[in-house]
Formats: C-alpha cells, structure tokens, sequence
C-alpha cells in the first residue's frame, strides 16, 4: 500500500521510509511499475522464515519483486535480514524453494545504496533484463555460523551454498565500495538475450 501511494502521489513526497528503530516482518512483494520513487530503510526489514507460509516454485522471484522500475532508489543505513537459515536446510533435503532478496526485471535506472543485506535465501540483488544499475556501499554477509534449533555448543550441519551477493544481467551497471562475503559467486555478469 505504501508503494502504491508513493507511485500514485502527484506531489515530491514519493518516499517509502522504514524508520530507524522499528523491525518489520515480510512476506513476497510484487511491485509493477514502480516510477521514481525512494525506498529508505533506516530500520530492519525481516523475510518471515516459515516454510510453510510461502507459495512454492519462488525461484524466480524475489522476495522483493521489481518488474518494470523506473528511477527507484533503493538506500539508507537500515539491514535486510532474508533469515535464510531455514530454506538453506530445505534445499539439502531436496525442497529447494529457495528465492532472493531483491529481484528486478526489465527495470531502468536503479539505484541501490547503503544497505545491509544478510543471509538471503539464495541470491541477495539479482537484476535481469536491465539498464543503468548504480550499487553502492552495500553490505552482504552470509553468516555460516547460524544455529537457531541446534544447541549453542553444535555446528550448522550444512553451508549456505549458491548464495551470490550480486547478480547482474544488465548493462551499464556500476558496483562500488561494497563488502561482500557470501558461499559462491559475489559479483556475476550474465548473459541474457532481451537487454
């Protein structure tokens, strides 16, 4: 709804804010048609890690979802955890439902800046299809070391595998000033055929 209002004002106040010292829990976001609007997270957005919440097959989405963006800026101090603990341990049983954290397709002048991104569930910004990336001062860690349902004293059974930082099918893209420290690729140019 705040996107939707945010896209819709005809005034400069095309701003989704997550302020500072608020934790939100979240599900899938299909965004459309986002056009110049800023998207500021100062505070913590979490990816609600039940399973069973989730529709399956989310490969090929995020768990925010851009098709068609436009001028987006996407910045602040804030951290998104993906809490991907939970689907990595699924994947190793064979029920890899795993999705990223950012997806952005067919989308024009992103700006992404400031971030943290923790522990998504595979890929943490993946961009296909687009033109004009600026990523800046963004950090990405994976944290291997996670336990939730193990006792303090035993290790994580598996790794987080195929959990790229950076994904990009695009073209004239910048990466700058970031730390990534992930289980696989952390910046990855690929080749699509539609950009």
């Amino acid at each position: 709804k705040a996107f939707a209002a945010a896209n819709a004002s005809d005034s400069t106040d095309r701003e989704v804010f997550v302020p500072a010292d608020h934790v939100f829990v979240i599900a899938h976001i299909e965004l459309d048609y986002i056009v110049d609007v800023t998207f500021r997270i100062e505070g913590t957005l979490k990816i609600n890690d039940e399973l069973p919440l989730w529709p399956k097959d989310l490969g090929h989405i995020g768990a925010i979802n851009f098709l068609e963006a436009q001028h987006l800026r996407i910045e602040g101090a804030g951290t998104i955890d993906g809490q991907g603990l939970m689907w990595w341990r699924a994947c190793y049983i064979g029920k890899d439902d795993r999705f990223d954290i950012f997806r952005f397709d067919q989308s024009r002048w992103i700006e992404v800046r400031g971030l943290t991104l923790l522990n998504s569930p595979k890929f943490h910004l993946h961009f296909t299809d687009c033109l004009h990336i600026w990523i800046e001062n963004v950090t990405i860690y994976v944290d291997d070391k996670l336990k939730r349902g193990l006792g303090q004293n035993k290790d994580s059974v598996m790794y987080p595998l195929n959990t790229d930082g950076i994904d990009l099918s695009a073209r004239n893209v910048t990466v700058k000033g970031c730390n990534i420290t992930n289980f696989d690729d952390a910046i990855v140019a690929k080749v699509r055929q539609h950009i």
